[in-house]
């Protein structure tokens, strides 16, 4: 049986293949009790870099490693920002791809690496916070921009100053909103820790 068996919604091929690589090092995944439900799943397994974590939402799946002796769960992106000592680009995100062949190159040494594990600690950090306010800025862009199109409607069919006072608020409003999560990036990123690299 395999270890998705039991999902109604399978991981793509690399993902599955992961997985039987790691059955057969002896360290298989296990669903994580109460997560195979019909919206998210857990698995993990335990190796000698770490706890690997893969987590599904519907079609959607997110792999995840927390390195002996830390207590953040980091992705690939994370990873290579703290070994290479620069900041995450904009839009960088894990892939399946890319992520299993990160752990897959983390398993076949004898340990694990040594790396700065404040810097994943806080670039994990940083990442959910971002997901978070990109969430937020994108539900509102999306309820402005809807109301954007009803105020103008409004304003074409009947032409009222009122309406058009509304139009323009609105419109202040969402960039004013896009500007100021820009000034906050933009402080972020000047203000970010410095090169993490370590020497060995």
């Amino acid at each position: 049986m395999s270890w998705y068996s039991e999902l109604s919604w399978k991981p793509d091929r690399r993902l599955r293949e992961f997985g039987e690589f790691l059955a057969e090092r002896g360290t298989p995944l296990q669903r994580v009790p109460g997560t195979a439900g019909a919206q998210i799943s857990t698995y993990v397994a335990t190796t000698h870099i770490g706890t690997i974590q893969l987590t599904g939402v519907r079609n959607s799946w997110a792999v995840y490693l927390k390195p002996v002796g830390c207590d953040t769960y980091v992705d690939v992106v994370d990873w290579k920002a703290c070994e290479s000592g620069r900041k995450p680009g904009f839009m960088a995100r894990q892939t399946s791809q890319t992520s299993v062949d990160w752990l897959t190159e983390l398993l076949a040494q004898p340990a694990l690496p040594v790396i700065d594990k404040q810097c994943l600690a806080a670039v994990s950090s940083q990442r959910k916070q971002d997901v978070m306010s990109w969430r937020k800025l994108w539900l509102l862009t999306v309820i402005g921009v809807a109301v954007l199109v009803f105020l103008g409607y409004q304003m074409a069919a009947t032409g009222s100053a009122v309406t058009a006072g509304f139009f323009g608020i609105s419109f202040s409003a969402i960039l004013a909103l896009h500007l100021n999560q820009y000034q906050l990036r933009k402080h972020s990123r000047r203000n970010s820790p410095g090169d993490h690299r370590r020497t060995v």
